[in-house]
């Protein structure tokens, strides 16, 4: 039977981007970036999806965001507090060593203060804390007011 082995020979970083639009005008007002932190059921959920292991055999589906300050941590399994979760939007196929996701919040999505996001797979639905987190990092973008449609996008790159 084939199991995953972690090695230092292949690397997994990731970046959160965050673009808030003017939802009446759709001209850019903010954009945020953040690093993140690949927790280990997120290599394992990579590890086992790739090995094509019964029931591990979906991607990542979701983005949500969250209220939790808590720095992340390697054993994350869910975001501290989170706020709304919405399907990806696109996926785009770039031949390069990159996986790209881009999920869309509309303005009434997202008025909230955002402090933190993540990215989900395998059992994930639109329920909060479902599904095995890929990804977390924390972010800090104030949409309370509910002013701006935002995309988030995360890039997981493998060197």
């Amino acid at each position: 039977m084939a199991k995953c082995i972690s090695t230092d020979s292949l690397q997994i970083k990731g970046r959160y981007y965050l673009t808030a639009r003017d939802k009446r005008t759709g001209l850019i007002v903010a954009r945020v970036e953040s690093g993140n932190l690949v927790t280990t059921v997120g290599k394992n959920h990579l590890c086992n999806f790739l090995l094509g292991i019964s029931g591990w055999n979906v991607g990542e589906q979701y983005q949500a965001i969250g209220t939790g300050t808590t720095a992340p941590a390697i054993g994350d399994v869910k975001l501290v507090t989170e706020f709304a979760r919405i399907a990806i939007t696109s996926m785009p196929s770039t031949g390069t060593n990159q996986a790209t996701f881009s999920t869309f919040f509309t303005a009434a999505q997202s008025t909230v203060f955002i402090k933190e996001v993540g990215l989900f797979g395998k059992s994930a639905t639109g329920a909060a804390d479902s599904g095995i987190i890929l990804s977390r990092a924390l972010l800090s973008y104030d949409n309370s007011a509910g002013l701006n449609d935002l995309t988030l996008t995360y890039v997981l790159t493998f060197t």
